[in-house]
């Protein structure tokens, strides 16, 4: 039996096994690494443990997150009817049903024009002597203070 001699002296092995204990002490983020019991453990430790009935798409939402997600940039168009009731004051209202609509809602409100210039003419001249437009929970009020359209204006409301 033939003896073995390595030709690498002292320093040089003990570099080698230096190095090959720093290995072991990586994390593992490369492919080719080792992970070391304590590195793999620590990785182990951020782990997020599944919860039964839960899936990656479940909807952990509340439902009034859920709505009010579901509504966010909701557009309603509505028509502004030629019948008033003229109020105490003098004005006019009219309260038109918006399904979904809240009170809290921040909304951009204009007038949806006919593509026939004569009368989206019209309509804008009626939209002008609209003064407020209040939104309340399942309606909106539309005021107008002393003269009335006299043609019905479709409105887009944004919310």
């Amino acid at each position: 039996m033939a003896e073995y001699k390595s030709i690498h002296s002292g320093s040089e092995i003990d570099e080698a096994v230096t190095r090959a204990l720093n290995l072991l002490e990586v994390l593992g983020t490369d492919s080719n690494k080792i992970m070391s019991q304590k590195a793999i453990t620590e990785f182990l430790d951020t782990k997020v443990d599944k919860v039964e009935g839960k899936v990656l798409s479940s909807n952990d939402f509340t439902d009034e997150y859920q709505n009010k997600l579901a509504n966010i940039n909701k557009t309603y168009l509505i028509s502004i009817d030629r019948i008033w009731n003229r109020d105490s004051d003098g004005s006019y209202t009219q309260i038109i049903p918006v399904s979904g609509i809240k009170e809290t809602d921040v909304a951009i409100v204009n007038v949806k024009l006919s593509d026939d210039p004569n009368i989206a003419e019209s309509e804008l001249q009626a939209w002008g002597k609209i003064s407020k437009i209040t939104i309340n929970d399942g309606n909106i009020t539309v005021c107008c203070k002393n003269e009335i359209p006299d043609i019905v204006i479709q409105v887009k409301i944004k919310t």
